[in-house]
């Protein structure tokens, strides 16, 4: 038996228990003829998992360190974080008979919150926070029991908002594929419209080891050139470009991101600027 007590999770055709904090597991065995001698237990790391894990193999325990109750022996010890793998064991009887039990669900204890960063291709950024391109960001994120089913379960949640340039907003939740690289899987998600960005990302792992300390991305994609128009009130003119009275240019910009220190007006007379 564990302490705390042993939930279920099912994932990649496995059940799995997620602890945070150490595990208590009780061992007991019962010989109603000769009595326990021995008992002889291991949790053993499962296959492929991260090198931040340790287990312990054969580990004998013998009669004068059982707690004996007639025909009834138990046995506790602790697993201490990190682990992830199975516990098994065996008794043996003072006539030298042996039963083995291997418990098929996998314990995952860990105390390691995961850790993201994210980078972008596209740092060429004008006036802090502008790009005259599309974007990728690249999601790095290291932990040891990651799930791919982590994203769809929404315990690792990426959030995009988006407002277009006619004022539509949304938000979602993108679902990029991961690719693994020992403890650190990637993934990439582009921002290809011309659009108002936010980016946020949190994860928190099966065992309850919270990542929230991302700060949201702020950013604009606008690869739409500026338009512009000038007309004048008067237009008659002499000679072709001889005027008898002032003109006044009205100046049109269409600009969806319109700042108007970045207007620059050359005008000059006779050859001279003013």
């Amino acid at each position: 038996s564990y302490a705390p007590g042993f939930v279920g999770t099912i994932l990649e055709a496995l059940t799995f228990g997620f602890y945070q904090a150490p595990v208590t597991v009780t061992l007991e065995a019962m010989d109603d003829f000769s009595g326990i001698h021995s008992f002889v237990y291991s949790y053993a790391l499962q296959e492929g998992v991260s090198d931040i894990n340790n287990g312990k193999t054969t580990v004998v325990v013998h009669e004068e360190d059982l707690t004996i109750d007639g025909k009834h022996a138990t046995y506790t010890f602790t697993i201490p974080p990190q682990f992830r793998g199975n516990v098994s064991f065996k008794a043996t009887d003072k006539a030298t008979l042996e039963s083995s039990l291997t418990h098929e669900q996998i314990l995952v204890i860990d105390t390691v919150a995961p850790g993201i960063t994210v980078s972008y291709d596209n740092m060429n950024a004008l006036h802090d926070s502008y790009y005259d391109s599309p974007r990728t960001a690249t999601i790095r994120i290291e932990e040891a029991n990651f799930f791919e089913q982590d994203i769809e379960d929404g315990l690792l949640l990426i959030t995009v908002g988006k407002t277009l340039n006619d004022g539509t907003h949304t938000v979602t939740n993108p679902k990029p594929t991961f690719t693994k690289n020992g403890d650190v899987y990637t993934a990439e998600i582009t921002f290809a419209e011309d659009a108002d960005y936010t980016f946020d990302i949190s994860y928190t792992d099966r065992s309850g080891n919270v990542f929230d300390s991302y700060a949201e991305d702020h950013f604009t994609v606008d690869m739409i050139k500026p338009e512009i128009l000038v007309t004048y009130d008067n237009n008659n003119a002499r000679n072709g470009d001889q005027f008898a009275a002032n003109r006044t240019a009205t100046i049109r910009i269409t600009e969806h991101n319109f700042t108007p220190d970045q207007v620059v007006v050359n005008v000059s007379a006779n050859g001279n600027s003013i």
